[in-house]
């Protein structure tokens, strides 16, 4: 019978109910619970009513990258569903469709294109070298860069043009930019000869 419940989840507790993570067909992804424990640590996570869910036999059906990351972080999360007694024949965790950086953007509030989101995460692997980031942190990093959407709008005349739909010039740009390399009225023209070829005068 399926039961529910909410507790806080603290380290210790997290490692008790991994102890019950029997008979996993999933190995660990090792590089998932280092994404999950550093968001937990910058104050990122966000609880979003996805529960840590029990067979009804005792043993963890889904959860054990979240608890990893508990314990990895040493972060103690309140308000954590817990769903027991789920039926061993159940096979459909996970099978939501995973929502795109763009669209978690889009439901902050932020209008941002994927060749946006691309530079975003440029520029944030340059400023330390940690690798792929979770939405949220995408979007407090974004939120921190001056200037941005004014340089971004500055490369969309030659939108029309592959190289400007390209997040690696446009990391390029926007860090000219900010050595104070390069002028928007020049990232224009330059956008402007992409799309339209070089002036005959």
């Amino acid at each position: 019978m399926i039961g529910t419940s909410i507790v806080t989840l603290t380290p210790e507790r997290a490692k008790g109910l991994l102890d019950l993570n029997t008979n996993n067909f999933r190995n660990i992804d090792s590089h998932r619970v280092k994404k999950y424990s550093r968001a937990m640590k910058l104050g990122f996570w966000e609880e979003n009513g996805e529960p840590i869910q029990i067979y009804e036999d005792g043993t963890l059906a889904n959860g054990q990258h979240r608890l990893h990351a508990i314990i990895d972080s040493g972060i103690t999360l309140k308000n954590i569903v817990i769903v027991t007694g789920v039926k061993r024949t159940v096979t459909t965790f996970d099978d939501g469709k995973i929502r795109t950086i763009a669209q978690k953007a889009k439901a902050k509030g932020f209008n941002l294109t994927v060749t946006e989101i691309g530079a975003i995460g440029l520029i944030m692997n340059n400023a330390d070298n940690v690798g792929k980031y979770e939405g949220n942190e995408l979007m407090a990093f974004y939120e921190k860069l001056p200037d941005f959407d004014i340089v971004s709008f500055a490369t969309r005349k030659g939108a029309n043009h592959p190289i400007m739909r390209n997040s690696s010039i446009l990391a390029a740009m926007y860090c000219a930019y900010l050595m104070g390399r390069i002028t928007l009225n020049e990232i224009e023209s330059f956008s402007t000869i992409c799309n339209t070829g070089l002036p005959v005068d």
